[in-house]
């Protein structure tokens, strides 16, 4: 049942007037337009109009919304993409993600305390207040507000119907607790099929909870024998990160082998955390049609500059078709350039592609390994290559 949760201050004895509390003044900064489509509540993607003003990670203001920007257009038929949780577009200061039409405004925001005040700019000033109407990608439909008392006080929790119905039978319960920051994990395909000599793509997960935002170490545990799997970390604020499940030639599956396990380290309030993941035994196939490799094992990049990955492809079976390649697990800021509007391709004729890939100026120095794969179009099956090595490193 649709329903939303606001904060404010209790009425004091001279007055019943209640007042919403604020939570933050938005400054717009620069405008732009929805395009091309409508777009619905739960797409990372949307089509605006130009983005010269905006960068990544800015603010921006779509209706009530308030979003952040992922990554930018590589073209403009490409989408702007947004900040997300499992798969939603990921709303902040407890506004909801919604419907937008084509031509509504879209605002870039800067985010200042309640009763800020600016010189006119010509665009809206716009005052958000403790309220949500949702619990977004990790909450679903409950209700849920973080709420950081600016003073000592009495405050008032109010809880209605989102569509201003209420009767007797239209009952909620209302938990009140202070915040358990903490996190669970888990990794898909959790039982993978991995090549003799080459590679699977796991995509390691994490639910953050009550605003738990740091960084997490994982590492797989329980490898068979000539598997191998590289340590890695999902970056702090983000929710997941990719990593290649390799299998040496000679690489075997014990019949008692333990399953695949994960272990996620973190340190929350001081304290450290581990969290674990079952999954079950790799499986060993045929290398089929592809078999991917990267002329580099380790590469280096610096904040504001790009440097260069060859990957290497062996076709197998007569296949002679072209190959999409995909680039998993790279860190934020940190991205492939020059993506057509049909991504990355090793054409049919060719068995190599030299890619760039660029590091955003704000980038922190970090070693991260990510994933490069091939596609085989018609079967549909992927073929990655070992983990290459990502050193972000300034000079």
């Amino acid at each position: 049942m649709a329903h939303h949760t606001d904060s404010s201050p209790a009425p004091s004895r001279a007055s019943r007037t209640r007042r919403p509390l604020p939570w933050a003044t938005l400054r717009s900064l620069a405008k732009t337009y929805v395009v091309f489509r409508d777009h619905d509540s739960t797409t990372t993607g949307i089509r605006i109009e130009s983005w010269n003003e905006l960068a990544m990670d800015d603010y921006v203001l779509l209706g009530n919304e308030l979003i952040r920007i992922w990554e930018l257009p590589k073209n403009p038929d490409d989408d702007c993409r947004f900040w997300s949780l499992n798969g939603r577009r990921r709303g902040y200061l407890g506004t909801t993600p919604t419907f937008h039409p084509i031509g509504q405004p879209v605002y870039k925001v800067s985010i200042h305390p309640p009763g800020a005040t600016f010189p006119p700019n010509g665009l809206p000033i716009v005052t958000l207040y403790y309220r949500n109407d949702d619990g977004g990608g990790a909450f679903g439909k409950d209700s849920r507000l973080v709420f950081d008392p600016p003073a000592d006080g009495q405050y008032q929790v109010r809880i209605g119907d989102a569509r201003g119905q209420g009767s007797p039978r239209h009952a909620y319960q209302l938990t009140v607790r202070p915040p358990r920051p903490d996190f669970t994990v888990n990794f898909s395909p959790a039982t993978p099929a991995v090549p003799k000599g080459g590679a699977a793509s796991l995509t390691v997960r994490a639910d953050r909870r009550d605003e738990f935002d740091g960084p997490i170490e994982v590492r797989l545990d329980n490898l068979p024998p000539g598997f191998s799997a590289p340590a890695t970390t999902i970056p702090a604020h983000e929710n997941s990160t990719s990593l290649a499940l390799f299998a040496e030639t000679g690489a075997t599956i014990p019949a008692k082998a333990p399953p695949l396990k994960l272990i996620a380290h973190a340190v929350i309030d001081g304290m450290p955390v581990v969290r674990e993941a079952t999954g079950g035994l790799p499986k060993l196939v045929e290398p089929g049609d592809i078999v991917t490799t990267t002329e580099q094992a380790e590469i280096t990049v610096s904040p504001g500059r790009e440097t260069r990955l060859t990957v290497k492809v062996e076709r197998r079976n007569g296949f002679k078709g072209r190959i999409p390649l995909d680039v998993k697990g790279l860190p934020h800021g940190v991205y492939v350039l020059d993506i057509g509007l049909n991504g990355i391709l090793i054409t049919p004729e060719a068995t190599t592609r030299t890619i760039a890939i660029y590091a955003e100026p704000w980038v922190q120095e970090m070693t991260h390994p990510f994933v490069v794969l091939a596609r085989r179009e018609g079967k549909n099956t992927e073929h990655a290559a070992k983990s290459v090595l990502l050193h972000v490193r300034k000079k």
